[in-house]
């Protein structure tokens, strides 16, 4: 059993180590998910939408507000609408434009149109 005795001669420095460890604020940290394209800027989302709706219908409608990044229509297993969106612009005055839409006739129903983000803010 030598050299077991040296952990505890070297426990004289776990003391330094220790304070190399101490809790930093982690500044500068906390870009997460930065360098992605993928970010939440301008999104919308759409609720009350036909079963039947298709991205591609979604993109045609909705890209009369302004230039889309991206449209995606979540579907069931049974490949139809789940009946809400979510719609992303490229620039704020497109996702104004489309908030205009909130609460009216879309296809087959009124339609609830929200900022992505905020419709979650308020609930219990």
């Amino acid at each position: 059993g030598r050299g077991r005795g040296k952990e505890i001669f070297g426990d004289g420095n776990s003391i330094s180590v220790h304070r190399a460890n101490e809790k930093r604020p982690r500044e500068g940290r906390g870009g997460r998910g930065r360098g992605k394209e993928k970010n939440d800027d301008f999104t919308v989302v759409v609720r009350g939408l036909a079963d039947w709706l298709t991205e591609q219908q979604l993109k045609s409608d909705f890209g009369s507000c302004g230039p889309l990044l991206r449209a995606s229509v979540p579907l069931d297993g049974n490949g139809k609408c789940k009946g809400f969106a979510y719609v992303q612009y490229k620039s704020e005055d497109s996702v104004q434009r489309a908030l205009e839409w909130h609460n009216t006739w879309y296809k087959s129903g009124n339609i609830t149109v929200e900022k992505y983000g905020e419709e979650t803010k308020g609930r219990g």
